[in-house]
């Protein structure tokens, strides 16, 4: 199944949006480390 362009590129920004989110929300360290983890596991 082949993604369009447009979708893929909205769904990279939802990823990073949510990593974003939950850098920040988390407490400390961890929440960067797991943003970062989501990030790179893409």
């Amino acid at each position: 199944m082949v993604i369009p362009m447009a979708l893929h590129r909205h769904l990279e920004i939802l990823k990073i949006v949510y990593g974003i989110a939950t850098s920040i929300f988390s407490i400390g360290r961890g929440g960067f480390v797991l943003y970062w983890y989501l990030w790179i596991d893409y």
